[in-house]
């Protein structure tokens, strides 16, 4: 559901247009056709009624024109929305769209759709760059197709005059070329590079390209770059690729050999063993890669866009429940937001809008606040790190998540009274890793509650359960600043309302940059969730009711538990479970703990009357 027109389409990030081949059945000559699009006409770019002609032109570089230097443009097809008065379209092939054409021609749109015209002498291509386009009078529309490769493409539709054509389409131009075609010649598509490594450990890298040559792919060389110095080399072998197809390669043998934040890159070099006649589209775009002896692993921040009013939100809940329901380390916030408000929205999730960009929508997503730059197909779109949870990629986009370390430790402790509904949260942690560029770091601590009945969401059967609903920020909007070099504490209470469910009520606190003129700039460093009231009903989970019979300490390598305590549990200080042991009340125990790594850790024992927990190090 919108306000305003989402990206839902995705833009393959290359240099240069498609070149498509074909074979002639009348005489077996090669042709290629330059063009961007690769299907049927889908749309129109509204042209203003003021202006004497419009016209739309694609645009090759040098580099590119090179590799055809000699060849012969013959014809050229364009998409029509009608047929054309007589002569109506000026067809042109020029070195400047403002000065005088190399070739021109006028001709006669015949009909809507596609209209081929032959050229009157073919054009020879000398190797310059070129706009090949053209112009046309009496028509208020211009006909783009859905887009194939990336590619600079210029537009008149005003009185402006001639301007670069941003839009998600591909104008309907097509220039048949003859001649001494490449025939090695790949453009690079996509690549994923995971963004941490450890030392002499292999990293994961795959990717795509597209063959523009005449000659089918069967292997390729990519050489790896780390600032900007070639480091690595390897000739993978891929399935047979024809022209205009899409080949992938996977990378097994590319590791780093010593600690550090590099900068990396990775060029198809050679193609079946020999030269890429256009070697201008063959590196993909840097990648930041931090390498480490080890990392501590982090929780995944998910943070969900919806209201009631939105007719799709409720099938996108089911999507992501069933993509992250299981995953222990995923945190979820519930923002009711995105689509106008509900009786659920608290006005930090509208600010929490800014997020966006210029589109607002519901459903959306975005896990630790953070542009995945992995995906060059559209996972998450350039200026903002909200997306649609899409099943194409909520998995892809919480492995990515999931990959990065943690870079600092959040603990939330809280402390409930029931009596008084009055919460206590105490939140600490320390630095792990170096946060680079991120220097405003700030600690946020939101009040959740999960599963709240209501009958009003929209496109259910009249019952719903809305999930991990934001209720109250304790710190800003945009959180506390804190320094987490030094290691940060911070104590926060608030009176939780009579018409909240305490036993459903969770804190998560978390640690984020924030940069309040770049939304991809607000990277969140660990989150962690506490519940607030155990499962039982007891008091606070890190606090032991009076009375309590509950009771373990840590002596040496083991957790020794007394007369009373049911179970016994230890978690890190990321919140993850690193030990969970049912006891029974059998008596007391000595639990074994030398499995555990060196560090800080919470020991959790419960009863039937209640819970406590301690900190504890090892």
């Amino acid at each position: 559901m919108t306000r305003g027109v989402p990206h839902t389409y995705k833009i393959v990030c290359l240099l240069l247009a498609v070149f498509v081949f074909q074979t002639s059945r009348a005489d077996d000559a090669a042709t290629m056709t330059l063009s961007n699009c690769r299907s049927d006409i889908v749309a129109y770019v509204s042209v203003s009624r003021s202006i004497d002609a419009a016209g739309a032109a694609l645009y090759y570089p040098a580099a590119t024109m090179q590799a055809y230097k000699g060849c012969l443009i013959t014809e050229v097809r364009l998409g029509m929305v009608s047929g054309s008065s007589d002569d109506a379209v000026r067809l042109f092939i020029t070195k400047d769209l403002n000065g005088t054409a190399d070739y021109e021609q006028t001709c006669t749109a015949s009909k809507s759709g596609w209209n081929t015209f032959e050229l009157d002498s073919a054009y020879t291509v000398t190797g310059d760059a070129l706009y090949i386009g053209y112009e046309i009078s009496g028509v208020i529309y211009l006909c783009v197709c859905e887009r194939f490769i990336s590619g600079e493409e210029w537009v008149k539709k005003d009185g402006n005059g001639w301007g670069v054509y941003d839009g998600k389409y591909s104008f309907a131009i097509e220039a048949t070329v003859t001649g001494d075609l490449p025939k090695y010649n790949v453009s690079f598509e996509s690549m994923y590079l995971a963004s941490y490594a450890t030392t002499d450990t292999p990293i994961e890298c795959s990717g795509t390209f597209v063959n523009m040559g005449a000659d089918t792919v069967k292997n390729i060389t990519l050489t790896f770059y780390e600032d900007g110095v070639e480091t690595y080399g390897e000739t993978v072998d891929v399935d047979a690729t024809a022209y205009r197809e899409t080949g992938s390669f996977d990378v097994d043998g590319y590791s780093m050999a010593s600690e550090g934040n590099r900068v990396v890159s990775l060029a198809i070099t050679a193609v079946n063993g020999s030269e890429d006649l256009d070697p201008s589209d063959n590196t993909s775009r840097s990648k930041n890669v931090l390498c480490g002896e080890s990392f501590t692993a982090r929780n995944v921040l998910a943070e969900v866009f919806s209201t009631e009013l939105c007719v799709n939100c409720a099938a996108a809940h089911e999507r992501i429940e069933a993509a992250y329901g299981a995953i222990d380390n995923l945190i979820e916030v519930g923002h009711h937001a995105g689509y106008y408000t509900d009786p659920f929205t608290v006005a930090e999730s509208s600010e929490y809008e800014w997020f966006y960009g210029t589109m607002v929508y519901a459903p959306a997503l975005m896990l630790d606040r953070t542009r995945f730059d992995n995906y060059e197909d559209g996972y998450t779109y350039e200026d903002t790190p909200v997306t649609e949870p899409s099943d194409d990629y909520l998995t892809a986009l919480y492995e990515e998540a999931a990959a990065a370390p943690a870079f600092v430790t959040v603990v939330p402790t809280v402390d409930y009274d029931e009596d008084t509904r009055l919460l206590t949260v105490n939140v600490e942690g320390e630095r792990l890793l170096s946060t680079g560029d991120a220097e405003n770091l700030r600690l946020n601590v939101f009040v959740l509650e999960d599963s709240i009945f209501t009958t009003t969401q929209k496109n259910t059967d009249g019952e719903y359960y809305h999930r991990w609903s934001l209720r109250e920020v304790l710190t800003d909007t945009w959180g506390d600043e804190i320094d987490a070099a030094d290691g940060y504490e911070a104590v926060y209470t608030t009176t939780i309302a009579d018409t909240v469910d305490i036993t459903r009520v969770y804190v998560v606190a978390f640690v984020a940059n924030y940069n309040s003129t770049d939304a991809t700039d607000c990277r969140v460093m660990n989150s962690a969730r506490a519940k607030v009231v155990a499962d039982d009903d007891a008091t606070g989970i890190h606090e032991a009711k009076s009375g309590s019979s509950a009771a373990a300490y840590v002596c040496g390598d083991a957790v020794i538990t007394t007369d009373g305590t049911t179970s016994v549990a230890v978690y890190d200080m990321q919140g993850r479970c690193m030990l969970d042991i049912d006891i029974g009340g059998t008596g007391k125990r000595c639990i074994p703990i030398t499995a555990l790594p060196q560090g800080t850790y919470i020991l959790r024992a419960t009863s039937d009357e209640g819970c406590q927990s301690r900190k504890f190090a090892r």
